[in-house]
């Protein structure tokens, strides 16, 4: 591990996920840190050879890919991790929740999740959706960036703004074609507020940074656009259960689903859009025969939920 100076005192180091390195008054501190145990070593490591203690760890979201060094790192120094508080919630109750979010499932398969003890709980400062922290003479910018989580912020530091998984880099997104979503109206949201700012430079977690944002922001909305359009595509068909969907958008985006995670991936997502059309009026669905399927609804009809409630 290396880390990457952007300005005299905010740096970007990581593997799987780009973290951020701001050197303070004593201390450094850092922006996510990437995934478990390996990863917490490599940061150890680092900070040995420059000399410098880790004194906090701001969460952009919890999810392993950017929280799962948090107990390692807490433990070899004693830091205090910053996150928001449905991110917080997230870390108390991580061998519950956790797998419950990602999956969809109270009672999970855990295969390939690799939870371990990297998401035991820490001592945790809650930080606002919205507004401002200073750590060690230091003063981040928190902006509520929800749609990939439901507590997701990114964090600006020297006019930089680091991203998390609000937007993923072009280059990251081409090969996958689809990433892990569970609010496709706030992520719109999102993307519209980070189109709209002006920073120097935008650090998504994944993928390299770019100081022009619309690109990825561009990718992250065709993302939503094509489940849309492919699985309205398929329900002029019929009626879909979510497995139907999930195979059909899967098929016609070109994608292997080779695993649990990169199943539980696109059908979590999946799902998010298909029950944000639902939710809005422009999709129904019905339980029939023992199975839940969506269904297609026509222009001026009302969702049978609806109905009956009237």
């Amino acid at each position: 591990m290396a880390i990457k100076m952007l300005t005299p005192r905010v740096g970007l180091t990581g593997n799987i996920t780009v973290d951020g390195v701001v050197f303070s008054d004593s201390g450094v501190i850092m922006i996510d840190n990437g995934w478990g145990i390996k990863q917490g070593r490599e940061i150890m490591e680092e900070l040995r050879a420059i000399d410098k203690k880790l004194i906090a760890i701001i969460n952009t979201h919890t999810h392993l890919d950017h929280a799962g060094a948090n107990y390692y790192l807490f433990k070899e120094t004693g830091c205090m991790v910053y996150c928001t508080l449905y991110e917080s919630l997230m870390v108390r109750g991580a061998k519950q929740l956790f797998p419950s979010m990602f999956t969809g499932s109270p009672n999970p398969i855990m295969d390939g999740l690799g939870i371990g003890d990297v998401l035991n709980p820490t001592d945790l400062t809650v930080i606002p959706y919205d507004g401002q922290i200073t750590i060690d003479g230091v003063t981040f910018d928190i902006i509520s960036t929800p749609g990939h989580s439901d507590g997701h912020v990114a964090v600006a530091v020297d006019n930089i703004l680091f991203c998390g998984d609000a937007i993923v880099g072009p280059d990251w997104m081409r090969p996958r074609k689809l990433i892990y979503m569970t609010n496709p109206t706030l992520e719109l949201q999102t993307l519209s507020k980070i189109r709209d700012s002006s920073y120097d430079l935008y650090v998504p977690s994944h993928g390299a940074p770019v100081q022009d944002p619309n690109e990825a922001c561009d990718m992250m909305v065709e993302m939503l656009s094509r489940i849309e359009t492919f699985t309205r595509e398929a329900l002029e068909n019929g009626p879909l259960t979510l497995d139907m969907a999930v195979k059909y958008v899967s098929e016609k985006l070109s994608l292997r689903l080779r695993d649990l995670r990169t199943y539980n991936t696109a059908r979590v997502t999946i799902q998010c859009v298909l029950n944000d059309c639902v939710m809005h009026d422009t999709m129904d669905y019905t339980v029939k025969d023992n199975l839940f399927y969506y269904k297609k609804l026509m222009p001026g009809e009302v969702r049978e939920a609806k109905r009956k409630a009237r």
